[in-house]
């Protein structure tokens, strides 16, 4: 009764934070009954002039607001996964699970995580505060696609500018699941190689001097006559007055006039390299999460510890902000169906949480 009345009164606030290796996120949520009320967005960056006790005071603010105030931590290790049982003595034949935590989920498949990690991130907050909830990236890739995966087989794929979880889905159930910390990943030979295949490629206007022959040029043709050229320097003698016809003023304003377009090319150049090199930035990204992906399905397809079926079908949910080219690399190097959704995880994380205190 009591309990009821307080909820009445009191708005319930839900702060997800997402830690990067550069920076963390706060996104902050005011609702009651059920509808949003306000929120807040909020980034500490991780430079040198960053003190933990910034962000636990900012985050105090919110609940001396309510007592109904709740804290939910994306995983963000490096050492996490999902197994596609959940039968312990099972669980080892996939992942050593000595120094891990895991979470069956509906009794048929599990998402695991480095302990030491977890407490590292859950250090994250100082003084009173704590982490109420840790949702695994599996568990965000699963919810936002919660329409798709009960149908056929189907491989799902979480892009974050950080990370890449994947994972195969029939009838809800878990086939297999692999998770990439891009932060840790050794660069790929191949990409390298794709990405700068061109550097070696001469553009149009390099010359190749070895083609050149000195002994083809014809000095005296090339020249011409130097006496009748003397004649025609000696003719410019008569233009001593040439200056005299612009005023210095007019000078003035021609240098003027120059600097300012010289000024004005030189921010567009600075701005066309800027959106080259944010381009190029895209494509390698691009590439990047496809050729991840491509070697996820291969190990699918030839491990024997997965019982693969074909896959036709591949469902995207991007945070990353991936390109068409991105698309069309898998459509034609892999030849599967590719369906994207963008996916905004702050909002995730707070549907997962509002599930879970439903179940309190």
């Amino acid at each position: 009764m009591f309990n009821k009345l307080f909820h009445i009164l009191y708005d319930t606030i839900i702060i997800t934070i997402i830690k990067k290796p550069h920076k963390i996120h706060i996104f902050t949520e005011f609702s009651q009954k059920n509808k949003v009320k306000k929120s807040y967005e909020k980034e500490f960056i991780l430079n040198d002039s960053y003190k933990p006790h910034l962000l636990t005071n900012y985050l105090k603010d919110f609940f001396n607001e309510s007592p109904y105030c709740y804290i939910s931590l994306l995983d963000t290790a490096t050492e996490q996964g999902a197994i596609p049982t959940c039968k312990k003595q099972k669980m080892e034949e996939f992942q050593n699970l000595v120094t891990s935590k895991y979470l069956c989920i509906n009794d048929t498949w599990a998402c695991y995580t480095s302990k030491p990690e977890l407490e590292k991130q859950l250090k994250l907050l100082h003084d009173d505060l704590k982490v109420d909830f840790i949702f695994s990236p599996f568990l965000i890739l699963s919810n936002f696609f919660k329409d798709k995966i009960s149908g056929p087989i189907a491989l799902y794929a979480f892009l974050q500018e950080e990370s890449v979880t994947i994972a195969v889905f029939q009838n809800s159930t878990l086939l297999f699941g692999d998770y990439i910390d891009l932060n840790t990943l050794v660069e790929d030979e191949l990409l390298l190689d794709n990405i700068n295949e061109t550097e070696n490629t001469k553009t149009e206007d390099e010359i190749d001097i070895d083609a050149i022959n000195l002994d083809d040029i014809d000095i005296d043709d090339d020249f011409g006559d130097l006496d009748s050229f003397g004649d025609e320097i000696a003719d410019l003698d008569t233009l001593d007055d040439i200056n005299s016809l612009e005023s210095e003023e007019t000078l003035e304003q021609q240098l003027d006039d120059n600097l300012e377009e010289l000024n004005n090319q030189d921010d567009q150049k600075e701005e066309n390299e800027q959106n080259k090199d944010k381009k190029e930035e895209k494509i390698t990204m691009d590439f990047q999460f496809f050729s991840i992906i491509q070697k996820a399905l291969g190990y699918y397809y030839h491990s024997d510890q997965y019982k693969s079926d074909f896959v036709e079908n591949i469902y995207v949910a991007d945070a990353a902000g991936v390109t068409r080219e991105f698309k069309k690399y898998i459509e034609d190097e892999m030849f599967l169906n590719v369906f994207i959704r963008t996916i905004e995880v702050e909002l995730e994380l707070i549907s997962l949480t509002k599930k879970e205190l439903e179940n309190l």
